[in-house]
C-alpha cells in the first residue's frame, strides 16, 4: 500500500514478489488457503458430532424428537419476521455509517447489496463483510476507507455486546458458568481503554492508517455509529429472546442479557459455519438450568432450539439473498466482487 493509504504501488510489488516464489511454495500456498476454508467446516462437523453422541441412544433421541416437536407453530413466521427486520435494520446501519463518511449509499440500495451478501453471511458473517467491504471499495470508495469504515461497524458491534453482556453481568443472579463473567469484565475493561484511547489519540497509533482513521473518527464519530447500529443489536437480542421463547424457554432478563452475547459472538467468530456447533454448545451450557425437567430434556430442548433457529435463520438469509440477488443491483453488486479490479489510481 503506498504512503496515502492506496494500493498503487501494491500491485507492481506483488507481481515481483509473485515471480520470485517457487512452484514449492505456491502449492504450500494453495494448501493453506484449502485448510483454511476446509477449518471452518470441520470444526462445525466434529462439535456437531460430539453433540449428538449422546442421542445415538433411542431414549436420548426421543427427547430430542419431543423437543423439536414441542416448537410453537410460530416459530417459523416469527424467525421469519425477525430475519426481515434484522436485514433492514442492519442495511439501515451500514447505510447510515457509509453515509456519515462520505460514501454516496441510499437505503434501498444499500438492502439490496446488503441482502446479496447474506448469500455470503449465511456461512459466516466474516466473509459477508468482507464481500461487502469490495463491493463498496469496487463502486469507487477508496480502500482503505471501505475498510476503515467495516472496521469500525464491526468494533462499535463489538463494543454494544460487551456493554450489553456488561449490563447482564451486573443485573443476573443465575448461575455462575466459569470464565463467562471474567471474560465479560475483560470485555467492558476493554470498551472503557478504547474510550480513553479515542480521547488520547495517541501518536504511536498514528502510524497505522487504520488506526489513525478510526482515531480521526473520535468518540463523536463512534457515538454516531453506535446509535445507527444500536436499532438492529435491539432486534437481534430480541429474535434470540424470541427463539428461545418459541421452545418454552424464559430466561431472566439479566440471564439472557449476560449470556446471549456471548453465543452471538461464538457465532461470528470464523471458526465455525454461522457458529453451527460452538453455538450450540455455549446455549446448551449456558441456558439448560432454565429448562423444567430432567437434565437430559433441558439439554435436547435448548439443543432442537439451537439446530432449529440457525437452520431456519441461515434459510431465511439465504431467501433474502436471492431475492435481492435477483434484482439488477444485487447482481451488479456481487459481479463487481469476480471482475478483476480497475486501474488503481492515487484516489483508490
Amino acid at each position: 500500500m503506498g504512503s496515502d493509504g492506496s494500493p498503487g504501488g501494491a500491485i507492481p510489488a506483488m507481481a515481483e514478489s509473485e515471480a520470485e516464489v517457487s512452484s514449492e511454495e505456491l502449492v504450500s500456498q494453495q494448501q493453506r488457503g484449502m485448510l483454511g476454508r476446509l477449518l471452518p467446516w470441520g470444526v462445525s462437523l466434529a462439535v456437531v458430532s460430539w453433540l449428538l453422541w449422546p442421542y445415538r441412544d433411542a431414549a436420548n433421541r426421543a427427547l430430542l424428537f419431543e423437543a423439536f416437536g414441542r416448537a410453537s407453530g410460530w416459530t417459523v413466521p416469527v424467525v421469519m419476521l425477525f430475519a426481515a427486520a434484522i436485514w433492514l435494520s442492519d442495511s439501515y446501519a451500514t447505510a447510515r455509517t457509509f453515509q456519515r463518511w462520505g460514501t454516496p449509499l441510499g437505503l434501498r440500495e444499500t438492502a439490496l447489496i446488503r441482502g446479496a451478501t447474506l448469500l455470503f453471511d449465511a456461512v459466516n458473517p466474516a466473509l459477508g463483510q468482507l464481500v461487502l467491504t469490495i463491493v463498496v471499495h469496487r463502486r469507487g470508495t477508496p480502500l482503505r476507507k471501505a475498510i476503515a469504515i467495516v472496521l469500525l461497524m464491526n468494533v462499535i458491534f463489538m463494543v454494544q455486546i460487551a456493554l450489553i453482556a456488561g449490563a447482564g453481568l451486573f443485573a443476573s443472579t443465575g448461575p455462575d458458568n466459569g470464565v463467562v463473567p471474567v471474560l465479560v469484565g475483560l470485555s467492558v475493561l476493554w470498551v472503557a481503554v478504547y474510550g480513553l484511547l479515542l480521547v488520547l489519540r495517541p501518536a504511536a497509533l498514528q502510524r497505522f492508517s487504520t488506526l489513525s482513521w478510526l482515531m480521526d473518527a473520535g468518540p463523536s464519530g463512534h457515538a454516531w455509529a453506535f446509535a445507527y447500529r444500536l436499532p438492529n443489536m435491539a432486534i437481534l437480542i430480541a429474535s434470540q429472546i424470541a427463539l428461545l421463547w418459541c421452545f418454552g424457554i424464559v430466561l431472566p432478563l439479566g440471564v439472557a442479557l449476560l449470556y446471549l452475547p456471548v453465543v452471538m459472538f461464538v457465532v461470528g467468530m470464523p471458526i465455525s459455519v454461522q457458529g453451527l456447533g460452538p453455538a450450540q454448545m455455549a446455549s446448551v451450557a449456558f441456558f439448560s438450568a432454565y429448562v423444567a425437567g430432567s437434565r437430559a430434556e433441558a439439554e435436547a430442548t435448548v439443543l432442537a432450539c439451537g439446530f432449529a433457529g440457525t437452520a431456519l435463520f441461515t434459510l431465511c438469509a439465504m431467501l433474502i439473498g436471492l431475492g435481492c440477488f435477483a434484482t439488477r443491483t444485487g447482481r451488479e453488486s456481487l459481479s463487481v466482487v469476480r471482475r478483476p479490479a480497475a486501474a488503481p489510481t492515487s484516489e483508490s
